[in-house]
């Protein structure tokens, strides 16, 4: 059961997913349009979640503990922190679609929360190969 369960593949799929969602719902409005600076405010705080959640799984790993019961937390959390933004997920994955160059115009201007992004994420990257070379050692 353990090498079932490949976290790159799974997130592949997401991904994969997100872009046939925003390829299919393109042309659907949004419920609630937030400005770029929202929207990478939402990222940090997204990507300091990512990077705890993986955290508690690669202690669960370690140690031992309820995956299951994790993963749920981690789902309630991330929606009521898309409610705190007056978003959802499907909004989030299909804003950078209509909205890539505004936001690639807040980071140009504002350097310092790129490059926050951009660490957040190497560590988040960094964090999932460990947690999943501790589900699939081969």
């Amino acid at each position: 059961m353990r090498n079932f369960f490949n976290i790159k593949r799974w997130l592949t799929v997401i991904q994969f997913i997100g872009i046939i969602s925003i390829a299919v719902f393109w042309s659907l409005p949004c419920f609630a349009e937030i400005s770029a600076d929202s929207y990478c405010q939402l990222a940090i705080k997204k990507l300091r979640q990512e990077i705890f959640n993986l955290q508690e799984l690669i202690k669960i790993e370690e140690y031992g503990g309820d995956e299951d019961s994790k993963r749920a937390e981690f789902d309630q959390f991330a929606d009521a922190l898309f409610s705190l933004f007056n978003t959802t997920a499907k909004e989030y994955v299909m804003y950078m679609g209509k909205n890539g160059q505004a936001v690639k115009a807040y980071l140009k201007a504002n350097p310092d929360i790129r490059q926050e992004i951009d660490e957040l994420a190497a560590r988040r990257n960094a964090l999932l190969d460990e947690y999943e070379f501790l589900k699939n050692p081969n």
